[in-house]
């Protein structure tokens, strides 16, 4: 405690001090909101022309950080935060599998349809 510091808050709110503190401490998740943003979404920067295009990219970078913000909710919830993160899991459910028909498969339906044909 004695190399921890102290925080002065000076308000002119009619409120409790305990209510300005958390208000304070929300103030830490809007920032780190902000820090996924910008690094996690690679999102700070606009080469955009146009209004329409602006709105446009940051209405996706908005739906980007709500679907990774209940990504991590789940992931706490589930008690995986530890081992996995949004991202990861993304990246692990964005794979696309082409499943393989074995030939016996593929022969059989030429068959079928060479009968059919006939």
């Amino acid at each position: 405690m004695k190399k921890a510091g102290k925080i002065l808050i000076l308000s002119d709110m009619d409120v409790e001090k305990q209510e300005i503190y958390l208000l304070y401490k929300k103030r830490e998740v809007v920032e780190k909101m902000f820090n996924t943003y910008k690094t996690v979404l690679n999102a700070d920067k606009l080469y955009l022309q146009g209004d329409e295009s602006a709105f446009g990219h940051m209405f996706v970078a908005f739906l980007s950080l709500y679907i990774h913000c209940k990504l991590e909710q789940l992931l706490k919830k589930a008690k995986l935060n530890h081992k996995i993160t949004p991202i990861d899991l993304l990246f692990k459910y964005s794979k696309v599998y082409h499943p393989e028909v074995k030939s016996q498969i593929i022969g059989h339906l030429i068959h079928i349809s060479s009968f059919m044909t006939l």
